[in-house]
């Protein structure tokens, strides 16, 4: 049996998210404060469990509720990668999820600009070993530049109902 996380409730999301977090701040704290990682995990996962969550069921409501998992599956990759769904509706449901994408991760350039100036900060104020999660922070900041441009050509690709090698078919796909 598969185990999917599409319809999790936000206290799994929040368990996934919480505990590395913790551990990793156990681990790089000062004197190996247990619990103020247990604190910092607490609030980290909660937060960032009730936003991934949010998250999926916004996708979902893109799509509408009737979507099965499997449904949603297909779309979400062939919205990413893969050659255009010759199926209409998934091609519809994928060039919506794309634009959907592209939205979300064009907003995101001011979190990850911020995430990175703040565990800057603290790479200089305190320890040494932020200057791991800041290396993250500006590949974050970096990608929010990268992936655009390519999901771009994926919508294209994706309305004009190509093979993604610049063949064409009918444009039967409308912009929302």
């Amino acid at each position: 049996m598969r185990v999917s996380l599409e319809n999790a409730p936000w206290w799994v999301y929040s368990l996934i998210c919480g505990v590395p977090f913790g551990v990793g701040t156990g681990f790089v704290g000062s004197g190996f404060d247990w619990g103020g990682a247990l604190i910092s995990g607490t609030l980290f996962g909660a937060i960032v469990g009730s936003f991934i969550a949010w998250q999926a069921r916004r996708e979902r409501a893109v799509l509408g509720a009737a979507v099965s998992t499997e449904q949603l599956r297909r779309a979400r990759r062939a919205s990413q990668r893969g050659p255009v769904p010759t199926d209409p509706e998934t091609r519809q449901q994928a060039y919506q999820l794309a634009v959907r994408t592209l939205e979300r991760i064009t907003r995101g350039r001011v979190f990850a600009l911020l995430a990175c100036a703040m565990v800057g900060f603290a790479a200089i104020t305190t320890s040494a070993w932020y200057w791991l999660a800041v290396a993250l922070c500006a590949g974050m900041f970096g990608y929010s530049f990268w992936w655009p441009r390519r999901l771009s050509r994926r919508i294209e690709d994706l309305r004009a109902g190509g093979d993604g090698t610049g063949r064409t078919g009918p444009p039967n796909i409308t912009p929302h």
